[in-house]
């Protein structure tokens, strides 16, 4: 079993210069040092993505919202808050590039079969929108991996997402796009309603799960939509 695990040092450094009280320090390290010692495991370094890359979800308004934001940073040794949560340092900007770059990196390792699995260690960002930084996320990595494994060839993706919240940001850039599916289990709370009454994507298959057995059984759904697709990568 080949097995890819993509990452780069300075994608830590966003957390560990981080000024809101509810980011560790330590966090995305902490789930690098655990997946790293694992067996049969291959470290890979992430490379730093390209701006066209950042396209496939995100408008050039708002990447170049965050390159000024970046400059800003690092000029003043300060923070730029696009809202009350989500804060960028001078370390974000490389953070996002490099977390990027890692994905798109996964996805062309995987579909050229030259790795079985492949994991990424980064900023994955299901919060943001294209033109929008919220809920801790800056660059939407998931969407962005999606379109560039179906740019790379890809007929069939499948996006699954088992986050707490719910992955708002990655539904409205994938919603009704071809060859996706898109899947996850949410508890309530943020972000609360953000699809348009009535508006309900057919290839979003979403579940709200209240306990373990829940979560088991709305997942049973989910994997048997997935079996059902036949996706390229996962």
């Amino acid at each position: 079993m080949r097995t890819n695990l993509y990452y780069h040092p300075n994608i830590f450094l966003h957390d560990a210069t981080a000024n809101h009280q509810l980011i560790l320090k330590d966090k995305t390290k902490r789930v690098f040092d655990a997946c790293s010692t694992v067996a049969c495991v291959n470290l890979v370094e992430s490379v730093l993505c390209r701006e066209e890359h950042l396209l496939l979800a995100h408008t050039a308004e708002y990447i170049n919202k965050l390159k000024v934001a970046n400059t800003l940073c690092n000029q003043s040794e300060s923070f730029f808050a696009h809202d009350p949560e989500t804060v960028q340092n001078k370390h974000t900007l490389e953070a996002l590039g490099r977390s990027v770059g890692g994905y798109c990196q996964a996805v062309a390792d995987v579909l050229a079969d030259k790795v079985d699995y492949a994991f990424c260690v980064g900023l994955a960002g299901h919060h943001a929108y294209e033109d929008t930084a919220q809920g801790f996320c800056f660059i939407n990595s998931d969407a962005i991996a999606v379109q560039y494994a179906l740019r790379d060839g890809a007929k069939r993706v499948a996006m699954l997402d088992f986050d707490t919240h719910s992955g708002n940001g990655t539904i409205r850039a994938l919603a009704d796009v071809d060859g996706v599916l898109f899947g996850e289990t949410y508890q309530s709370g943020y972000p609360g309603v953000f699809l348009p009454k009535g508006v309900a994507p057919s290839n979003v298959k979403r579940y709200k799960a209240t306990g373990r057995i829940s979560f088991h059984n709305k997942w049973d759904k989910i994997l048997e939509a997935v079996s059902l697709f036949k996706p390229d990568i996962t």
